[in-house]
């Protein structure tokens, strides 16, 4: 039993992640950085406190951490179909 759940685990971090994935983690990772870049200024503003601008600002990095660093299925959905291997060409220039 605990095999199966180790090869699930070990399938899923050993995945891959196609370009459209990480088109769309790439694009999350801006938009989400800024997002709490701002956040975390705001609110440690308003509080007159910087540790929770810090505290804000690395718990969503921990977040975000979380959510685009494992290979998730979701990210794999588009996979790139390659061309298939051409053989050698013989022919040979003469001189």
């Amino acid at each position: 039993m605990s095999s199966q759940i180790e090869q699930k685990i070990r399938s899923l971090l050993e995945g891959t992640i196609d370009f459209k994935g990480q088109e769309r983690v790439e694009s999350l990772v801006h938009y989400w950085l800024i997002f709490t870049t701002a956040l975390s200024f705001i609110v440690g503003l308003a509080i007159q406190d910087i540790s929770y601008t810090f505290k804000i600002f690395f718990g969503s990095s921990a977040l975000l951490a979380l959510v685009v660093v494992p290979p998730w299925p979701f990210l794999s959905q588009q996979p790139v179909t390659w061309l298939p291997e051409m053989p050698p060409s013989d022919t040979k220039k003469s001189q």
